[in-house]
C-alpha cells in the first residue's frame, strides 16, 4: 500500500473518532438538559437538595403539603376577643395620569366586603391627600374600587397608603415611588 493511503486512513480514522468524540458529548449534554427540563430534583453529595431547604416557610404561611380540603377560599382571620382580626391587604397599582394617582388594591384573605377601603397619598412636602372607595366583591377576595387622588406632580418622594376596615377586620399596607 502506498504511504499516501495510510496517512490517508489514519486521517479518516482520527476524524471518524473526533466525530464520535463529539457526538457522545453532545448526547450527553442533551440528557443532562432533558433531565433538568423534567424537575427531577437536585443532588448534592448523594441528598436530594431542594428550594425548601434553602427557603423554609415562614411561619404565616400554608404549606400546601399540611393543607386539608385543597379549597381556594383564604382562611377566615381570627381575632383576638375585643380585637378586629388582621388582614392582608394589598396595593395592586399606583400611576400618575392626568393630574392626579389612579391607584387600585385588594384585601386577599377575606371577602367581608361590609367595610370601607382607604386609598392615601402623601407627597414629598407631607400633604396626605385621601378618598374612600367601596369594597368589591370577588370570588375568594375583596377588590378595592379603583380611584383617583388628585395631586400635583410634584417630584421627590411619594408614599401610598392602602387601609381596610369593617366592623371585624382591619389592615393596611405602603409602597414608596420616587418620582
Amino acid at each position: 500500500m502506498p504511504k499516501n493511503q495510510k496517512q490517508s486512513k489514519k486521517s479518516s480514522s482520527k476524524i471518524v473518532i473526533i466525530v464520535l468524540v463529539f457526538l457522545l458529548a453532545m448526547g450527553a449534554i442533551l440528557g443532562m438538559f432533558l433531565l433538568f427540563v423534567q424537575g427531577k430534583p437536585d443532588t448534592v453529595g448523594g441528598e436530594s437538595a431542594s428550594v425548601e431547604d434553602d427557603y423554609p416557610l415562614k411561619d404565616d404561611r400554608v404549606d400546601p403539603k399540611k393543607q386539608q380540603g385543597g379549597s381556594d377560599i383564604p382562611e377566615t382571620p381570627i381575632a383576638q376577643p375585643g380585637e378586629k382580626a388582621k388582614v392582608n391587604v394589598m396595593l395592586t397599582s399606583f400611576l400618575y395620569e392626568d393630574g392626579g394617582w389612579v391607584v387600585s388594591g385588594m384585601v386577599t384573605n377575606s371577602t367581608d366586603t361590609s367595610g370601607v377601603c382607604t386609598y392615601a397619598v402623601i407627597n414629598p412636602s407631607g400633604v396626605r391627600i385621601e378618598v374612600r372607595a367601596a369594597a368589591l366583591a370577588a370570588s375568594t377576595s375583596v377588590v378595592c374600587e379603583t380611584s383617583k387622588l388628585d395631586a400635583s406632580d410634584e417630584k421627590g418622594l411619594w408614599t401610598f397608603v392602602l387601609e381596610y376596615e369593617s366592623d371585624t377586620v382591619i389592615g393596611s399596607n405602603e409602597a414608596e415611588f420616587r418620582r
